[in-house]
């Protein structure tokens, strides 16, 4: 990482909203250490963007924003649904907080042997989590493709039963563009926040190519409106509502495939 100043989300999950409102509609959720590029300000609110999320925008409170040095350290992404979080030398399982899947952290130079991994915080507090729950992000990057997508297959099916959030990201409330991004984000890969966009920016494959970690969009009115990921051919898995949850279906279920605008692909196979 270069040493240069930036903006970043210093909370553990934090939701933007369309106006610098609490009240107002929240359009998706940055996580700790998510890059932000401000754009404006509003009283006690920044506007942003999220790189992380393909520069989608909106406002956050200034209290979850902090700007700083980027931090030396090898980089791991949060792979589990979710990860207790606690400060190194407290006793243990005093919980501060939760780290959520697609969460990228830093590890501190200094890690003793055991099953918890220590993390830089943005508070410069060394703060412990299940080393299980974290991949490093170099590893997951040079997952073959078709190993990506499988895995990111795996993080969509670990959310089932989560409820069906607008606007949500995490494992506490999930919508279905949401779901598609984050269980990508968990293998290394940035994807649009939008089910529209995430059509857009996957390749189309016909149906009888499809594999596993695929996408299936819905259209209404000639507009994308739904996204699923699929297990295989038949299979999905989606956060369907509102309300409903993160759930498993086939295309035969309530007239999915007849409403089906196309399937895309998001990791190609590399050539030679």
């Amino acid at each position: 990482m270069s040493a240069q100043p930036r903006f970043y989300c210093r909370a553990l999950i934090a939701a933007v909203r369309a106006e610098p409102d609490h009240r107002s509609e929240r359009v998706t959720e940055a996580m700790l250490w998510d890059e932000v590029s401000v754009e404006g300000e509003a009283d006690d609110w920044w506007r942003v963007s999220l790189p992380s999320q393909a520069g989608y925008a909106g406002w956050l409170p200034r209290e979850a924003v902090d700007c700083g040095q980027e931090i030396d350290g090898t980089e791991f992404i949060v792979v589990a649904a979710s990860a207790p979080l606690s400060r190194c030398g407290h006793e243990a399982g005093e919980c501060v907080g939760v780290l959520w899947m697609g969460t990228t952290v830093v590890a501190a130079p200094d890690q003793p042997p055991g099953a918890t991994i220590r993390l830089l915080g943005p508070d410069g507090e060394r703060y412990c989590c299940p080393t299980a729950a974290v991949r490093p992000t170099s590893a997951l990057r040079d997952l073959m493709p078709r190993e990506g997508s499988a895995e990111a297959l795996r993080r969509a099916l670990s959310l089932i039963g989560t409820p069906y959030l607008w606007g949500g990201m995490t494992a506490r409330g999930v919508d279905c563009s949401g779901l598609v991004q984050v269980a990508y984000r968990a293998v290394g890969m940035t994807l649009p926040r939008d089910a529209d966009m995430q059509y857009d920016a996957a390749r189309l494959v016909p149906h009888e190519e499809l594999r596993a970690g695929d996408a299936a969009c819905l259209q209404k009115d000639g507009r994308i409106t739904h996204v699923m990921m699929m297990a295989d051919r038949d299979h999905l898995v989606h956060a369907y509502g509102p309300p409903g949850q993160v759930q498993m279906n086939t295309l035969s279920d309530d007239g999915l495939l007849d409403r089906c605008a196309g399937f895309g692909r998001f990791i190609e196979e590399r050539e030679g």
